[in-house]
């Protein structure tokens, strides 16, 4: 019970510095990778408030989930691996929604919204698909990122369409969908198959590749690998 404790803690303090990071921006960062178009220090702050943000929580919940299940030592790092990255990836992949607004694909057909497209960058939010466009982009076309991402209107329209001619969505999603399957490459051999083992592996294939509904490039994964234990 005290380990119990100690992670929900532990959570928590994660939640708060993550949402303070998140609330304080990337600006600084930001800016300096727009002259240098060298994101690395950028991403890493992005993927640093995406892990304490939610990562850490989503990791926490299933590390107490996997502790009062009886799971060993190997189980629990594979597990809370695994569910970190879930989080990191859901971050990741929500920052690329919000271009498409949070909608189904018949909705984003007829052009109806839940939540409004590039609603991020009108907030002047400095997303991950931003911080991979700054390495992506040439000096001209990152300098008008720069000074669209945070207009509303007629200016999140044009950083918007930056980043969809960029490649940042399809790193973006890559990189989910790669993190997502490197940490289920330790956890797969370590639970037994079992429905709950496809609902674990199904959650991460969602976290990472909720858009591609809107991408027809986007992999699918087959049927046949939602069945017994063929889950890699």
């Amino acid at each position: 019970m005290l380990r119990i404790y100690q992670l929900y803690l532990r959570a928590l303090r994660a939640g708060h510095a993550g949402q303070a990071l998140d609330l304080a921006g990337h600006h600084t960062a930001f800016d300096e990778a727009v002259e240098s178009g060298d994101p690395r220090a950028l991403l890493e702050q992005i993927r640093t408030t995406h892990r304490l943000k939610t990562g850490r929580l989503v990791r926490c919940t299933a590390e107490i989930t996997a502790i009062l299940a009886g799971a060993d030592e190997a189980q629990l790092a594979a597990v809370s691996r695994y569910f970190e990255d879930v989080g990191i990836a859901y971050q990741i992949s929500d920052d690329v929604i919000d271009l498409y607004g949070q909608v189904s694909p018949d909705e984003y057909r007829q052009g109806i919204t839940v939540r409004s497209p590039a609603e991020d960058l009108a907030n002047a939010t400095v997303t991950y698909p931003v911080a991979h466009a700054t390495g992506l982009l040439d000096t001209a076309d990152r300098r008008r990122l720069h000074t669209a991402e945070p207009c509303a209107g007629a200016g999140a329209l044009e950083a918007s369409d930056l980043l969809m001619r960029s490649g940042a969505l399809d790193v973006c999603l890559t990189e989910a969908r790669e993190l997502v399957d490197h940490a289920w490459q330790a956890l797969e051999p370590l639970i037994p198959p079992t429905l709950h083992k496809v609902m674990v592996r199904a959650l991460g294939w969602y976290a990472a590749q909720r858009v591609s509904e809107h991408d027809p490039h986007a992999p699918i994964p087959p049927a046949s690998s939602l069945s017994g234990t063929a889950l890699r």
